[in-house]
């Protein structure tokens, strides 16, 4: 492995039930082995542009404004979580990320930038061990999104076409990444079903 402890990146759609699924593995890698340390974390990092990210999510009406700003705020963002989890990988803690750059590619590439570009900023930051994608079906995931009464507003991106387009860019991800191992996961499932696959995938890493 590239790190000196397992990076491992949890990716999904809005909706596609990756909160639950990201808790549950980290419960599992703790439970494993009393030698284990996790670190759980997430992106956007609250990072001094963390707000503004936040911000540009919540006042936007349409998915693809502010592409570029978005796309440079989180590779900012993201270089400083990096050198974060970097120290901590450092000292042999296992690191647990909620989205990470595949977010950037499938999100910025659905707002219309150059998917190549988007991959070439990327060069030099950390390389996950493992990357799990959850493949939940666009409708499904905003059917989840409409039933959280925990949800007060919709956030721009939770919009069914374009969702549509997030799961086809997730799903086309490993071919633009060949010496990454990345797993698609059906995260169309009972949630024990899905943390069982999810399981299988870490335990080879580990």
């Amino acid at each position: 492995m590239s790190n000196e402890a397992p990076f491992i990146v949890v990716e999904a759609i809005d909706g596609g039930g990756k909160g639950e699924q990201v808790k549950l593995l980290v419960d599992l890698i703790f439970g494993l082995d009393k030698k284990n340390h996790v670190f759980l974390t997430r992106e956007p990092y609250n990072s001094i542009y963390h707000d503004q990210i936040r911000e540009i999510i919540r006042v936007n009406k349409n998915p693809t404004d502010n592409a570029k700003q978005l796309a440079q705020l989180y590779e900012e963002d993201r270089k400083i979580h990096c050198e974060i989890m970097k120290k901590i990988l450092s000292m042999g803690i296992i690191v647990v990320s909620d989205r990470y750059k595949h977010a950037t590619l499938a999100y910025q590439w659905a707002q219309g930038l150059d998917l190549q570009e988007l991959i070439e900023v990327h060069k030099g930051l950390l390389i996950p061990d493992l990357t799990i994608i959850m493949d939940v079906p666009a409708e499904v995931a905003l059917e989840r999104i409409n039933r959280d009464k925990n949800r007060t507003h919709k956030e721009v991106f939770e919009q069914l076409e374009f969702m549509k387009k997030l799961k086809e860019n997730y799903l086309a991800l490993p071919a633009h990444h060949p010496d990454e191992k990345i797993v698609i996961i059906d995260g169309n499932r009972e949630v024990d079903e899905v943390a069982k696959s999810i399981q299988q995938e870490v335990e080879k890493i580990l």
